[in-house]
């Protein structure tokens, strides 16, 4: 019932476009611990656009899609 699939070519922003639907869910109060399975080699990515990172480069904090939300990621 409240399923999808995300099927773009690769660099069309699968991932984004799953974080930010998995983030309105959240927001709208529809999932509260919402269970995210990834394969292992996309599992950093996953982690940095959904809390954020440090760029190496400039030291500057990058923030994710759920920073400053106040929802905690386990």
């Amino acid at each position: 019932v409240n399923s999808g699939i995300i099927a773009y070519d690769v660099g069309v922003g699968k991932t984004m476009s799953a974080i930010i639907t998995l983030a309105n869910a959240m927001f709208q109060g529809k999932c509260k611990s919402p269970l995210i399975v990834v394969p292992n080699p996309t599992y950093e990515k996953w982690i940095r656009e959904i809390i954020g990172y440090t760029d190496d480069k400039t030291k500057e904090f990058v923030p994710g899609v759920l920073s400053n939300t106040g929802i905690k990621v386990n």
